[in-house]
């Protein structure tokens, strides 16, 4: 992209607000794609192959990348701030303690939660 918009064209686009939320929505919708093929059978895979195309699937990936965009803008919008009764108030939790007890409370609902709703497929286990 350097190449075709110029070095500064590029660098004033690469700091707009909307295009970072853009792209990190894309990279979002983009893992969260590549991951369904460890839950989906080779069979599954090509039902929705067959009837969804390859315009499906890129009209797919762009409509989550938007959909994920949009979450990603109100997250930011709201990082910081909590409600205290009846008023929106800025926090700002500067301790790394607390990033961590967030982090860990994430990966500890994704760990317990994934394997509760959808099981992965036999063939991701048959290494082991």
């Amino acid at each position: 992209m350097k190449r075709r918009l110029g070095r500064r064209q590029y660098r004033s686009l690469a700091q707009r607000e909307a295009y970072i939320v853009f792209c990190r929505g894309l990279t979002m919708a983009y893992f969260a794609m590549a991951l369904t093929t460890f839950w989906l059978t080779m069979a599954q895979m090509k039902a929705v192959a067959a009837t969804i195309g390859i315009a499906g699937l890129l009209a797919s990936l762009i409509g989550l990348a938007f959909v994920l965009s949009a979450i990603i803008a109100c997250v930011r919008a709201l990082a910081g701030w909590r409600i205290v009764g009846a008023l929106l108030v800025r926090f700002t939790p500067q301790s790394l303690s607390a990033k961590s007890a967030l982090a860990g409370f994430g990966l500890f609902a994704l760990v317990i939660l994934v394997p509760w709703v959808n099981a992965a497929p036999i063939f991701v286990y048959q290494g082991f």
